[in-house]
């Protein structure tokens, strides 16, 4: 039995073999009040996210996200990849798991909750209109006519104040993501970007997950120990801490490494490896930003988890270990808009020292 079967055998047997969409999206998709604000997808659209058939992921987008993570990965690790499976579930708890049944099945689960994914598009839709605002501001500074730069800072202001009161909601009902009228709307000229960072977002999460399993924190063989290795030992944060942070540490270090095609024999082009950097900045740095919106206290470690703020600065030296040119493209974007949630929010990691923030935009590693 694969982990695709014991799932819906086991673990799932109502779903049947079905997609995420085909059991979910009827009701809270075709008819979502999203919608309203949003572009529906076509009837030719709807056809093709139904007729998905699950084979790594219940869900269209993580079996197409999955997949290219796997394009990117070493050839040795592709056997142990491909007995992976992602079951994404209607559970909207922003979290994220890595799972593993000693001797139930061969291959290894993930557990991937839609309301980490609807969180994440909503933060990434500020983030889209923030850079907007950004782009304007630096033409406007240069001494450019900019028209439409007032309805631009106040669609920000509004949407910041609006994900905050939304913040504070799911803050109340412990994290929980209920998302129903409250969806943020997108302007046409946002929407693509806000979209694709969502994604990127994903593919950061999903890589973190797939790292745990690679790295034997579920129990499981080490296949990619050896992959960190090549990281500068100044970049290692997981040197000196105790396990449980340390397996943190590491499996962002893995989920950055396999998103970049790093330790991979495939050529690619230095363009392409920079681009692919930067795309594993932004993905990987907005979603630790997302999550350290929800945590208690961003700044500090608990017994499982070290805390956001060193999350990012540790995923940050790895980036800039990598290319420090697209590290410091991603994080100059990153770090203004943590500024702008922290000061509607009043909480997570964007209340850092001017010094520390120089720190890592003046990277030369």
């Amino acid at each position: 039995m694969n982990a695709r079967e014991y799932y819906y055998t086991v673990l799932a047997p109502d779903e049947a073999g079905l997609s995420y969409a085909a059991l979910h999206l009827e009701a809270d998709g075709r008819h979502s009040t999203y919608y309203e604000e949003h572009e529906r997808p076509t009837e030719e659209q709807w056809a093709a996210i139904f007729r998905h058939v699950p084979e790594h992921s219940n869900d269209a987008l993580l079996e197409d996200v999955f997949k290219k993570i796997v394009d990117r990965s070493p050839v040795r690790l592709r056997p142990r990849l491909n007995n992976m499976f992602i079951a994404k579930k209607r559970d909207f708890r922003p979290i994220a798991g890595a799972y593993y049944f000693n001797d139930s099945y061969e291959g290894e689960l993930i557990r991937f909750n839609v309301g980490l994914s609807d969180a994440c598009l909503q933060y990434s839709t500020l983030f889209a209109d923030f850079l907007n605002l950004l782009r304007a501001q630096a033409r406007r500074s240069n001494g450019e006519p900019v028209p439409e730069f007032s309805r631009l800072s106040e669609r920000v202001a509004r949407h910041a104040g609006q994900l905050a009161e939304l913040q504070v909601r799911w803050s109340k009902i412990a994290g929980v993501v209920a998302l129903d009228e409250n969806y943020l709307p997108t302007s046409p000229d946002s929407l693509e970007y806000a979209i694709k960072t969502a994604v990127l977002t994903d593919y950061f999460i999903l890589a973190h997950e797939i790292a745990h399993h690679l790295l034997a924190h579920t129990g499981a063989e080490n296949s990619a120990g050896e992959m960190l290795a090549n990281i500068p030992e100044w970049a290692q944060d997981w040197i000196r801490v105790k396990t449980s942070h340390a397996v943190e540490f590491q499996a962002d270090a893995l989920a950055v490494l396999l998103l970049t095609g790093s330790g991979s024999q495939r050529e690619k082009s230095d363009i392409v490896f920079e681009q692919r950097v930067w795309e594993a900045a932004i993905g990987s740095m907005l979603a630790l930003t997302v999550i350290g919106q929800f945590a208690d206290d961003a700044e500090n470690d608990t017994d499982t988890h070290p805390s956001i703020r060193s999350r990012f600065s540790a995923v940050g030296r790895v980036l800039a270990s990598l290319n420090a040119h697209a590290f410091r493209d991603a994080v100059e974007d990153i770090l203004p808009f943590q500024q702008l949630l922290f000061r509607f929010q009043r909480r997570g990691i964007g209340s850092w020292d001017a010094q520390f923030t120089q720190s890592l935009t003046n990277s030369k590693r």
